[in-house]
């Protein structure tokens, strides 16, 4: 069901961007994989709120780095430093914000 969903909006991205890149760039960021997530977890908890509370809120981690990955995207190709360098630059940054509260919570105290 994700693989067809995610094969969907992939196509869907790839017909409209030619007539209006705004709605495909609005169609990209759908937020498709966050309620699947937070279903299954709930799911798998049996329903236990407290549980996906809990990964609900390390979801929030990862939507910050994504949004800092689009903008970074978005700096380095309006700064014309080239695709594959700013996707390097930009994930680069996605991986360090995903891992800073890895960092801090094992940090010597």
């Amino acid at each position: 069901m994700t693989v067809l969903l995610s094969v969907l909006v992939v196509v869907l991205v790839a017909v409209v961007q030619e007539r209006s890149r705004h709605l495909a760039a609005i169609i990209a960021t759908m937020p498709l994989t966050a309620p699947l997530a937070m279903w299954i977890v709930f799911s798998a908890s049996r329903g236990d709120q407290r549980q996906t509370a809990d990964f609900v809120g390390s979801m929030v981690i990862g939507s910050v780095a994504s949004l800092l990955f689009v903008l970074a995207c978005w700096f380095g190709l309006r700064q014309d430093w080239g695709f594959v360098v700013t996707l390097a630059l930009a994930a680069t940054i996605w991986l360090l914000i995903v891992l800073v509260p890895r960092w801090i919570g094992h940090s010597p105290r």
